[in-house]
């Protein structure tokens, strides 16, 4: 069998003699090729979860647990401390307007501080 391919404009011409070997020969590289991606990303998946045992079972890992749990920890203390400042400037800042602005020109109805 042969396969014959008329390529651009220009017409050149690709001829492909197709024999049974050469479609035998191709047919196991197809399956050669295609079972060795298929075992290396077997191989690939079991040695992730072999890391990841590897890792929880080494006293490295736990040192590094403990001191990033640590960090989360002192983070988490800085946000709760961020969080009280601001709402301690935000009552500074009502008492402030409450004095500065005269009562006549604070708007009736309380602004909706949602956006809505």
């Amino acid at each position: 069998m042969q396969l014959i391919w008329v390529s651009g404009p220009v017409g050149r011409i690709y001829k492909l003699d197709l024999t049974l070997k050469k479609l035998i020969i191709g047919l196991f590289v197809t399956i050669f090729l295609s079972s060795l991606f298929y075992f290396l990303s077997q191989a690939n998946w079991l040695r992730q979860d072999t890391d990841f045992a590897e890792y929880e079972d080494t006293t490295l890992a736990t040192i590094v647990d403990a001191d990033l749990r640590k960090k989360l920890v002192e983070i988490y203390s800085e946000l709760e401390f961020t969080h009280k400042k601001i709402k301690d400037l935000e009552t500074l800042n009502q008492k402030l307007v409450k004095l500065t602005v005269p009562p006549i020109l604070l708007p009736e109805s309380p602004v909706n501080k949602n956006g809505g």
